[in-house]
């Protein structure tokens, strides 16, 4: 997969700077046991100066949500998504995996989960916030998380979390998310027509 089609896929086309969110080997729980976030169904928009980026959750198992990306600048890159809703405290996250097509045009799923802490409003606004390898990176050398950590001299370059569910979920249940994800980034939602009319 080339870097850059990488990058839009790990930031689910969302405009953080920079590519490489913190992976975790394991989803916060197991999507098998939790209850899909059916707040999430539809079609969202996220709008910057002159691109609309389009998100749209769709069913794909009990349990779990297909995720189609696309924006009118024809540049979504390989945009399917596999993602589970989890709860930790009172608090919502997705664990999305990224959807690959090999040189033979077979899909398959990649390793690891994108964290990706949500909320949902009673207006229609879905606010996003991406895992941040910085932060992940701290919890790990601060032996609060099990994980492996890349780096290039003192800067981060990958961190993937290796903890059971269980820990991980404990973790977020308690931390200060700031420190260990990014600037919220809001989709409003699409409302569907009315076949009735």
């Amino acid at each position: 997969m080339r870097i850059g089609a990488f990058c839009a896929a790990a930031v689910l086309l969302l405009p953080f700077a920079g590519c490489g969110p913190a992976t975790s080997a394991n989803p916060i729980t197991d999507p098998k046991a939790s209850k899909r976030d059916q707040r999430l169904e539809g079609a969202w928009i996220f709008q910057s100066d002159d691109k609309k980026t389009i998100m749209h959750f769709t069913l794909r198992k009990e349990h779990e949500f297909r995720i189609l990306v696309a924006n009118n600048k024809g540049d979504a890159g390989d945009a399917v998504y596999d993602a589970s809703s989890s709860e930790a405290g009172n608090r919502r996250f997705l664990n999305v995996r990224i959807r690959k097509v090999d040189e033979a045009g077979v899909r398959t799923v990649g390793d690891g989960h994108v964290l990706v802490w949500y909320e949902v409003s009673d207006e229609g606004v879905l606010k996003l916030r991406l895992s941040k390898s910085d932060g992940f990176a701290k919890a790990i050398d601060g032996e609060k998380l099990k994980g492996e950590v890349t780096r290039d001299k003192k800067k981060v370059l990958g961190v993937k979390v290796t903890d059971s569910s269980q820990n991980l979920a404990e973790y977020l249940a308690k931390s200060n998310l700031d420190d260990d994800f990014g600037d919220a980034v809001e989709l409003k939602k699409l409302n569907e027509p009315d076949d009735d009319k």
